[in-house]
């Protein structure tokens, strides 16, 4: 089952990554570039990864992503964890200036742990290929927990 349009997905951070996409997805969704008014991006204090956090006069570019099924939606919520909460947004398409509802996840922890601007191309250099690991890692995981639920419902 694909996503209805008012759940596309905004992507801030790590899930920008083709290589993290692949691992965790399959695949690359389709995606636009757009911008989040009202939230700025930080980087989390001994973490490869970004928060996102309300913030006035500020915005965050970022990937809508859509048509997910509702598989790989559950992929991403069980990857960002407690640690944020999926908040309806609605975002400026870079395309053409539409504005589309969309969601994101909004850091909910320890904002005492965000600390300047986290950069992209700072993580692609320094973080990528470990990240990449510990999402086949997590992947093992999930599809592990997945596996054992299965077999619980069957016996």
């Amino acid at each position: 089952k694909l996503l209805n349009r008012s759940d596309e997905c905004f992507r801030i951070g790590s899930l920008l990554a083709p290589e993290v996409l692949q691992v965790l997805l399959g695949r690359k969704p389709q995606s636009k570039t757009a911008v989040l008014s009202g939230y700025q991006r930080f980087a989390i204090k001994g973490r490869p990864y970004p928060a996102i956090v309300k913030a006035v006069d500020c915005c965050v570019y970022g990937q809508v992503f859509d048509c997910l099924t509702v598989s790989e939606r559950k992929v991403f919520d069980l990857f960002e964890g407690d640690a944020y909460n999926l908040t309806p947004v609605q975002v400026k398409l870079e395309e053409n200036g539409e504005t589309a509802a969309a969601q994101v996840y909004v850091y909910v922890e320890h904002t005492q742990d965000l600390c300047g601007e986290w950069d992209y191309e700072s993580f692609r250099q320094i973080s990528l290929k470990d990240y990449v690991e510990m999402c086949k890692e997590f992947m093992k995981e999930i599809d592990s927990d997945i596996s054992q639920i299965m077999d619980r419902r069957h016996n």
